[in-house]
């Protein structure tokens, strides 16, 4: 589809957008629109690259940084409160697989239920069905990707912290996106090629320092943990990648709401575990005992306080994401994410010098200055990436 005519109508009606400068709450308008699922539509700049009058890049909306900061905040705490669930169940006696499955069901309920509230979504995507009848079937292919995307993330932080991977779940997926903007036509040039090569660099030391920061009394069993959820965290990103770019398509090419593709994916992915996790406990006649553990983790008090806080986080991650993708592009919502594990180590290293070590994560003399080095260099890369594309 052609998104010319799209963005034309959008920039011929900038008078409609708010105005930051006026001081009469205009956030706060917005805020509202957009949890009503309305949307203040501006070009991508990654559709204005060849406009030669420079006109689009006139309009710009002025709530992006408000989400964009949003979206970073609520993000970097959703991997740490998962990781402290998992690890007061466990301590109850709770296996890894109960938490893991219950926090991803929530999390899908936490971005599926508010925008369900909306009629402008259903609107929204009625009409969108309407215009493209493949719409209904395309959908499909980002919400399975998305629970296969949010289950080996919430996996991977039962082996490994959740900082870590935070930062290779997205430091991968950008990697792969910018592989797969250049095959679609966004060329990159040598400079920025480099900087992904680094970025790859400050990968591989986060994976070393991790390794290396196992529990020695365990001995393999820590290492091969340990590798499992590193291929978890990688694995994440690089299907985000994928979903990411299919994504931006559906909202920019359909000019579908961001809380109607939110909804959609998210209901597609929670009808998808459900129907996985039944089918496969059923085939190994585990049904009976999966319920009972279930019982188990809805007896311990802690969950009742941490599932709502999941609900929040995850909700404000994905729909902050959205608006970021729909007002901006994927790339500029890939590069965001990169800030979530260093507000999920900070959380982390703040909560474990508060509750005396009970909770969060020390700082390792031995491996920490290795993962700080390596999110260093992950995050010069990117700065140094951002800027190029912009060039």
């Amino acid at each position: 589809m052609d998104p010319s005519p799209i963005f034309a109508d959008e920039l011929s009606s900038k008078s409609d957008l708010p105005d930051a400068s006026t001081g009469t709450g205009s956030y706060i308008e917005d805020l509202n629109n957009l949890w009503q699922g309305n949307s203040i539509v501006v070009p991508s700049p990654s559709n204005l690259d060849n406009n030669d009058s420079g006109e689009g890049k006139q309009h710009r909306d002025p709530t992006l940084p408000f989400w964009m900061v949003f979206m970073v905040a609520t993000g970097g705490a959703l991997d740490f409160i998962a990781g402290m669930l998992s690890t007061i169940l466990e301590r109850n006696g709770v296996s890894g697989e109960a938490p893991v499955f219950l926090i991803t069901v929530f999390s899908f309920l936490a971005s599926a239920v508010p925008p369900s509230l909306s009629s402008t979504n259903w609107k929204s995507l009625r009409e969108v069905n309407a215009a493209n009848p493949r719409f209904k079937y395309n959908v499909w292919i980002p919400g399975l990707a998305d629970c296969a995307i949010t289950s080996m993330r919430f996996g991977a932080i039962l082996f490994v912290p959740p900082a870590v991977v935070s930062m290779l779940k997205t430091a991968s997926q950008l990697v792969l996106l910018s592989i797969i903007q250049h095959f679609r036509g966004k060329k990159l040039n040598c400079k920025s090629f480099m900087c992904l090569v680094f970025c790859m660099g400050g990968l591989s030391l986060v994976m070393v320092s991790t390794l290396l920061g196992g529990d020695d009394a365990q001995g393999d069993s820590a290492f091969a943990y340990q590798v499992i959820g590193l291929s978890l965290s990688i694995g994440s990103g690089l299907f985000g990648a994928v979903r990411n770019v299919l994504e931006e398509h559906i909202l920019q090419g359909d000019d579908l709401t961001a809380g109607g593709l939110l909804l959609t994916e998210s209901y597609i992915s929670l009808f998808a575990l459900l129907v996985i996790n039944i089918c496969w406990k059923g085939f190994h006649n585990e049904l009976t005992s999966f319920t009972l553990e279930m019982l188990k983790v809805f007896s311990c008090p802690p969950v009742w306080a941490l599932l709502p806080l999941i609900m929040g986080c995850t909700y404000g991650k994905d729909f902050g994401k959205l608006v970021v993708v729909k007002r901006g592009n994927a790339l500029l919502a890939k590069v965001l994410t990169l800030l979530f594990p260093v507000v999920t180590w900070v959380i982390s290293l703040t909560v474990f010098l508060m509750s005396a070590g009970v909770f969060g994560e020390g700082f390792d003399t031995s491996t920490g200055w290795l993962r700080l080095a390596g999110f260093a260099v992950i995050a010069v890369a990117s700065i140094s990436f951002v800027r190029q594309k912009k060039k």
